[in-house]
Formats: C-alpha cells, sequence, structure tokens
C-alpha cells in the first residue's frame, strides 16, 4: 500500500515519469500474492485510486492542447473507463444480493458500491461536457 500511496502522491505533484510501469508491476506483483479478503479489499480500492488519477492526469494533458483529435481520444478513453466502472457496480450489486456477507463485509461493500456509483455519476457528466465540447470544435 505504501508504494501505491507513493505513485499518488507523485501523479498530484504532476510528476507521471515511471509512474505507469512502477503501477503495472505493483498490480502484477499482488495479483500474485496471497492477501486476506480484507487486505485484498483495501489493495484493491487503493489501486482504483491510483489508476483512476493516472487517467485523469493523462487526460489533463492531451486536453491543455483542445485539438478535436485530444477530445476525441479522451472522450473514448472516458467511455471505456465508464464500461469499466458499471462492470465492477454489477459485480458489486451482485455481491451484496448473494446474501452471504457478515456485518462488516456489508458495510465494506456498501461504501464501496457508493464509490463506485459517484464514479460513475463522475463519469457521465465529464462524458456529456466532453460531448459538447466536441460539438463545438465541430462547428
Amino acid at each position: 500500500l505504501s508504494r501505491l500511496k507513493n505513485l499518488l502522491s507523485q501523479i498530484d505533484r504532476n510528476e507521471l515519469d515511471g509512474v505507469e510501469e512502477a503501477f503495472a508491476e505493483i498490480e502484477f506483483e499482488t495479483k500474485n500474492s496471497p492477501l486476506s479478503k480484507k487486505e485484498k479489499f483495501e489493495f484493491d480500492k487503493m489501486l482504483r485510486r491510483v489508476k483512476d488519477a493516472l487517467a485523469h492526469a493523462k487526460e489533463d494533458r492531451l486536453l491543455e492542447d483542445a485539438s478535436y483529435e485530444n477530445f476525441i481520444t479522451v472522450l473514448n478513453e472516458k467511455k471505456r473507463r465508464r464500461t469499466e466502472v458499471k462492470n465492477n457496480l454489477d459485480i458489486l450489486r451482485k455481491t451484496r444480493s448473494s446474501g452471504h456477507l457478515d456485518f462488516s463485509q456489508a458495510i465494506e461493500l456498501e461504501e464501496a458500491i457508493q464509490v463506485e456509483t459517484q464514479a460513475l455519476t463522475t463519469i457521465d457528466a465529464e462524458i456529456q461536457e466532453l460531448k459538447r465540447q466536441v460539438q463545438k470544435q465541430e462547428s
């Protein structure tokens, strides 16, 4: 988790060199490591935060140019991320409906559902804004 926190602070400082490679390395290492369910949940939550922050930083860099092609690239990336978030939200909701959770797991799951729902709402708003900007560029 500390390595992910370091990556997050690098992204916040806009130091993106090597962040993607380090992120991929950490992601690969953890898929092969034995973690408890709680540790895995916390780790996955942090992975999503870093992944989202990295995506936002890359999108911001592309949008600085404000070219039509960059708007289309970012719009397509946001649509891909929306699909990813929606799929994750569906999995969380199915897990909730299974009913095989203790109290603390149910609380953590509800928290994750709220986070994903908020992320989906944010991405939807960003997609609408990008669509408006693309239309403005086309006219």
